[in-house]
């Protein structure tokens, strides 16, 4: 056939399609991000890092001016496109779609460099099987930004060995990440003790190295707290140190703490079977090279490929081992290590040596691999349907809220809500103090201290909705639980009417239930917008 005998023309063939099928995942990857992008659940939490980001733009500063409970970078990545297209959590998933873009061309990248093409395409199909992954990375959240930079801070690592920049680019990436998610600054702090102490570098550099990382530290977390100490010290640390107090009205007890923090870690290693089987395998593979007399060297790119892996586990370990901490786990907390753990595991599926028949182990690695794909492809697809509604999207139902809600609000008039993602949409700000929807809310708090760390106590929540309270109120069924869980029994509670009027009958003398939303959000719940009847 043209010349070619069969066997040679099929052989061309194959190895043609082989050369161009990245081009083909990738836009499979870019499809699949469009389509969560738009069609993807709503989190609550997308609307208040967006509505912090559009408070940035009109010149408030995050802790002194609001609370806000991450780190302060965040803020002005995500509101300059806000503040040049508008708001909207559509710009927000966008933008995060943007970081998840960088990762993942960052990943084909290192798959590539370190074991050739076979391995950017398993990077590739890694990532496009894990609907998990592309879902949390496409939320108008930290995830996507934060796997981005770990992704270029692993690529820093293989490729600077020696001088300032060895010591400056990985640190720097990293610094700037915790200052978006501060759980991250344990790898910051790792990863520079390590390029520390394994960079050849002049005692001039290593001082200008270190002065550098030190400038950049103030401007990130230095400014914050010279400007509001306290608050800063409240939104980065207390507030997350304290979150399984915020609502409770005493501490749990150390068993149950302890159960539920293992039922999140198997839910989380269950979900993830795809990465984190073949990772553990990987890692006990270098464990057994090691026994076996290899030393580890300075990982780099066409260097000692068990070095190059290794690095990209610890990496890896050292951004998710802190996450254990938080309370709760969530799922979208691993996107970064996942990312840096495909580098690792489409790597090691083509290129692993140190084995007396590298043909057979690696064949063998790769059924392993097949295996745990083939075994996993079925309850991933199954959570896509979790994930994702074509048929109702949430953000077009959020849109037809938003409209509704500005619809009983003047321009820049404040209403009482715990779900942000509803400010964002009617394109109307919160009552102050209500920055960060249901996370502004500390019952136990004094009047004093809720003020000066600008969040809701109890008190202050009944005057919002009291007599002389705010015009229009949105709260959802799931907010009306958490706040009747930390009041005290009521005797005039009544068991006529809507929620709300149950828990606060007083409300009656004020409002009326201009709208019910049901399976309204992330909790698929009620959602009722209360209207002032009387002045």
């Amino acid at each position: 056939m043209f010349g070619l005998p069969l066997a040679d023309f099929g052989q061309t063939v194959i190895r043609r399609v082989q050369g161009r099928v990245h081009y083909l995942l990738l836009a499979l990857l870019v499809g699949e991000g469009l389509v969560f992008v738009y069609y993807g659940n709503v989190n609550r939490d997308e609307g208040w890092y967006l509505y912090a980001s559009r408070l940035v733009y009109e010149g408030h500063i995050p802790y002194r001016d609001f609370s806000y409970f991450q780190g302060p970078v965040l803020p002005y990545v995500y509101g300059l496109p806000q503040a040049l297209l508008g708001p909207s959590l559509l710009i927000g998933r966008l933008t995060s779609l943007a970081f998840m873009l960088i990762a993942i061309l960052g990943v084909a990248y290192l798959a590539w460099r370190l074991a050739g093409h076979t391995a950017l395409l398993w990077a590739l199909s890694l990532m496009f099987m894990n609907p998990m992954l592309m879902h949390y990375a496409t939320l108008a959240r930290s995830e996507a930004s934060v796997t981005a930079l770990s992704v270029l801070a692993l690529g820093a690592l293989l490729r600077f060995r020696k001088g300032a920049p060895a010591l400056i680019v990985a640190p720097a990436l990293l610094l700037v990440a915790s200052g978006i998610r501060l759980v991250l600054l344990p790898a910051f702090l790792g990863v520079s003790a390590f390029v520390w102490w394994s960079t050849p570098a002049t005692k001039c550099r290593r001082l200008l190295a270190g002065g550098l990382l030190g400038l950049e530290a103030l401007v990130i977390f230095g400014i914050p707290f010279l400007l509001a100490p306290r608050q800063a010290l409240f939104g980065l640390w207390s507030s997350q140190v304290s979150r399984t107090n915020q609502w409770a009205p005493s501490e749990p007890a150390p068993g149950a703490t302890f159960l539920a923090k293992m039922g999140e870690l198997e839910g989380l290693w269950g979900l993830y079977l795809m990465i984190l089987v073949p990772a553990v395998a990987l890692g006990a593979y270098l464990i057994l090279r090691y026994h076996q007399g290899w030393e580890p060297r300075r990982p780099r790119f066409e260097g000692d490929p068990l070095s190059n892996y290794l690095l990209v586990l610890a990496l890896a370990l050292l951004i998710f081992g802190p996450q254990i901490m938080l309370s709760p786990i969530e799922t979208r907390y691993f996107v970064p290590s996942s990312a840096l753990l495909t580098v690792a595991i489409a790597g090691a599926a083509v290129r692993l040596p140190g084995s007396a028949n590298l043909r057979a182990f690696r064949s063998s690695f790769v059924l392993m691999l097949a295996a745990v794909v083939l075994l996993g492809a079925a309850p991933y697809a199954a959570r896509y349907t979790q994930l994702l509604d074509v048929r109702h999207p949430d953000l077009e139902e959020l849109r037809d809220v938003g409209h509704v809600l500005s619809s009983y609000l003047d321009d820049d008039e404040p209403f009482v809500t715990f779900d942000v993602t509803l400010a964002v949409a009617a394109d109307r700000p919160v009552v102050r103090g209500l920055e960060m929807g249901q996370f502004s809310y500390w019952p136990s708090f004094s009047a004093d201290k809720a003020a000066d760390l600008q969040v809701f106590n109890h008190d202050r929540l009944l005057q919002a909705i009291g007599g002389d309270g705010y015009r229009v109120i949105a709260l959802t069924d799931y907010d009306l639980i958490w706040i009747g869980y930390t009041m005290p029994p009521n005797p005039q509670a009544s068991l006529q009417g809507e929620p709300p009027f149950r828990l606060f009958p007083n409300l009656n003398q004020w409002y009326t239930l201009a709208e019910k939303v049901p399976l309204f959000g992330q909790i698929r719940d009620n959602l009722y917008i209360l209207v002032r009847s009387r002045p």
